[in-house]
């Protein structure tokens, strides 16, 4: 009994064989690849950042547009004349789906960017976002061809064609 008291005494005076230890360069390695994703999820953000800026922006350019569009609609109405509005109110209406689209889907990838950077898989989620973004590029040009052809469809404001101007005639 003394014997096992004696080695239980010595077992526990000793240092702990069975512990494992690091060595400093696996402790630099961790901090370092903790450091580079910090910097990876900043990095991330201030991109993500200015898209949604550059989004926004376009979004509400092609909103000032469409209600430009709409009061000339309305103008030319009021005006009586003989001129069928019913192909740029189509095309305004569907423009307008296509911008509510793009700020619903705006709105999920905005949401869904922090379960991005947190997630265990944080490429395939990211790629999720990135499809997100396409699809709103998407429908922001569509909207934007839409109201190219309505403002080509509405008298006055025809795109790319010029009216003739008179040239002046030398007089005798």
């Amino acid at each position: 009994m003394l014997n096992f008291l004696l080695a239980l005494n010595l077992l526990l005076a000793s240092p702990n064989t069975n512990r494992i230890t690091t060595s400093p360069s696996a402790i630099h390695r961790a901090t370092a690849a903790a450091r580079v994703t910090t910097v990876r999820k900043e990095r991330i953000r201030l991109y993500w950042g200015t898209m949604v800026t550059r989004i926004e922006a376009a979004i509400a350019r092609l909103e000032k547009l469409i209600a430009r569009m709409e009061t000339r609609i309305g103008v030319i109405k009021a005006s009586d004349t003989e001129i069928d509005t019913s192909v740029p109110e189509k095309d305004i209406a569907d423009a307008k789906v296509l911008l509510a689209k793009a700020k619903t889907s705006l709105q999920s990838a905005k949401d869904e960017l922090e379960a991005v950077l947190t997630s265990e898989t944080p490429k395939e989620a990211f790629t999720r976002v990135i499809d997100t973004v396409g699809g709103i590029k998407k429908n922001l040009t569509e909207a934007h061809k839409l109201l190219v052809h309505a403002i080509g469809a509405i008298k006055g404001l025809r795109v790319g064609q010029e009216s003739p101007t008179p040239t002046p005639t030398p007089s005798p």
